[in-house]
Parts: structure tokens; C-alpha cells; sequence
């Protein structure tokens, strides 16, 4: 039989990490293993752990980390820690519908070749109160596809695929300590790169928003996506020293993709990594020029594809818009 294993990065989650926990063990296809990684919490986060552990259904492991970690770092911990054939990855204060582990069995079942499953989630605030609103909902809502949904709540990955990823490469340290490069990024767009992902249209889980997630982003929030404040946002300035982290974040991909082997496409992945690249360059071009020069270069971008990579026609309209770049 497939094993099974969640790896759940902790630290002080002690309001709302009890209520994901007996999510796990309310699945209809419980897990075998359970490894909670705990990044020095200050609370009773490591005791309300050790409480669950005493009576659940299946094994858990706690770890403490001698030092604090940092987030994307304490998952690659948990993630190397586990030895299922199939690792979920899991916050600690969201709630799993109980058909997720099931569900996400099934679709790994049905590609046998398929190296990342990840599902959609309903946007909730802290006390899990919605207006039905998903991620994958809003994302389409401001022309972005379903690439752009990365979280690493939602991924479940084949041991193979953590097995080549983890430990991430000396080369992408220094994106990682900056937070430009994350455990989740890395793990859902290597395997779109090589066409080894699965996108599960179906929510399979509420996505608790506190006001002191580790993350935020705007389409992440309850409700529709605000699309005057995010237009506002994008408008002030553009944002150049992201596009070239981008740039950098794309360029260990492809180091990383020449240099190791991996299941997938790989020939398939480096024009999608130039593509990319040269849309980011053409925008950070785009912001230098005056407005009367942007038109016909904005047309070409998006005929191309290039705004995919972004906020779909919003980032269009703004660079028509925004203020020259100095």
C-alpha cells in the first residue's frame, strides 16, 4: 500500500493547531505518519503536538530544531524527515476537508507520472468564516492561470521528486535567506517546468487567513479580489528589483535542471524559462520608456504570452500607465 506522510512546519501555532491536527485524524484515508517540525516556538505549540500524539491514529514525530530555521528551511527539514511514498505538506492553522487525502491518492493513482498534486483551498478569515471565494477563483478572476496557485499547503509530492529536490542546491541559499525563493515555489514549478504537475480544481481544504500568516498576498484574502487596490498598488512603481529577483530565481532553475537529473521534460523546460525571462526583461525595458513609446511594445508582450506571468491584462494597463522608471 502507498504510505503516507504530512510534513507540518510549527512555530507558535498554538491557537489554531490543534483543529488541524484532528483534521488528519478525521480523514477517511488517515495517514501513516505525521512529522511536525517545530522552528523554537515560544507557546504551547510542542505540547499541544505531544497531547494529539498520545492518541492518534497514526505515528507522529516531533522535532525540534535546535535554532530557528526559518520557514522554508524548517519544511525542507520536515520533508526530509518523512518517508512516505506520497508527503502532504501542511501549515498549522488551516482545516483539511476529509476527503483530501483520498482525493489527492486517487489523482496521483490516475498519472502515474505525475511528480506534484495540489489542490485548491477556500479563502477564510481566522474563524473560518467565507464567502465561498477559492484561490483558484481569484487567480482567474485577474487573468492569471492556474500556475499561479503555489501554495505549499495545498502540494503533495512523490518521495522520488522530494528525493532530487531536497536538499535545495547551495546555489539558491542566498534567494532562500532573502525569502525570494521558497520551499513551495521551488517544489510546484520545477514540475511545471518538466510537466510534472496536477492542478485538482476542487477545494479540499479552508486556508485560515490570521493577519500573521507567514505569507500574504492579496488574491490569498476572503471575498473577491479587490481589483481598484490591487490596479493601485501596481501603479505606484513599478517593481523593478522583483523582476530581477526573477530573473535570478529563474536562472538556479535552469542551472539546477542542467546539472541534475530529474524525472520530466527538461528540454521542454528551457524555452519556458526564456520565455519568461524575456518577459520580465521586456517589462523592466518597458517601465524606462515614456508613455507614448509603450504601446505597440505592451501589444507584443501580451500577444506573446508574456502576461501570464504576471496580472494578466491589470499588468498591461499598467504599464500603459504607471510612471517612468528613473
Amino acid at each position: 500500500m502507498t504510505r503516507v506522510s504530512i510534513a507540518l512546519a510549527a512555530y507558535n501555532g498554538e491557537r489554531h493547531i490543534r483543529e488541524q491536527l484532528d483534521s488528519f485524524a478525521a480523514q477517511t484515508r488517515l495517514p501513516d505518519q505525521l512529522i511536525v517540525c517545530d522552528d523554537g516556538s515560544s507557546d504551547r505549540t510542542v505540547s499541544i503536538v505531544d497531547e494529539f500524539a498520545a492518541t492518534a491514529p497514526f505515528d507522529v514525530a516531533v522535532i525540534r530544531n535546535p535554532e530557528n530555521f526559518g520557514y522554508s528551511n524548517n519544511f525542507a527539514r520536515a520533508i526530509l524527515q518523512s518517508d512516505g511514498d506520497i508527503i502532504f505538506l501542511s501549515d498549522q492553522d488551516d482545516v483539511w476537508f476529509a476527503d483530501k487525502i483520498a482525493t489527492v491518492l486517487q489523482t496521483f493513482d490516475r498519472h502515474p507520472a505525475v511528480q506534484v498534486v495540489i489542490n485548491d483551498q477556500v479563502l477564510t478569515d481566522e474563524k473560518l468564516r467565507h464567502s465561498g471565494r477559492t484561490k483558484l477563483q481569484n487567480l482567474k478572476s485577474t487573468g492569471k492561470t492556474s500556475a499561479g496557485m503555489i501554495e505549499g499547503c495545498c502540494t503533495a509530492l512523490r518521495s522520488e521528486w522530494s528525493r532530487r529536490l531536497f536538499p535545495m542546491p547551495a546555489e539558491a541559499d542566498d534567494l532562500v535567506r532573502t525569502e525570494d525563493m521558497s520551499h513551495d515555489r521551488w517544489i510546484n514549478e520545477l514540475a511545471m517546468l518538466v510537466g510534472r504537475r496536477v492542478v485538482i480544481a476542487r477545494p479540499l481544504q479552508y486556508f485560515r487567513r490570521t493577519g500573521e500568516n507567514t505569507t500574504s498576498w492579496l488574491l490569498s484574502e476572503p471575498g473577491r479580489p479587490k481589483l481598484r487596490k490591487i490596479a493601485r498598488e501596481r501603479q505606484r512603481a513599478a517593481p523593478l528589483s522583483a523582476w530581477h529577483t526573477r530573473i535570478a530565481v529563474l536562472d538556479a532553475y535552469e542551472g539546477f535542471l542542467r546539472s541534475h537529473a530529474v524525472p520530466g521534460d527538461k528540454d521542454a523546460a528551457f524555452p519556458k524559462i526564456a520565455h519568461e525571462r524575456s518577459s520580465h526583461q521586456q517589462r523592466i525595458r518597458l517601465a524606462a520608456l515614456p508613455l507614448w513609446r509603450r504601446p505597440t511594445l505592451v501589444w507584443t508582450l501580451w500577444r506573446t504570452g508574456g502576461y501570464t506571468y504576471f496580472n494578466g491584462w491589470l499588468s498591461a494597463a499598467n504599464d500603459l500607465l504607471r510612471p517612468r522608471s528613473p
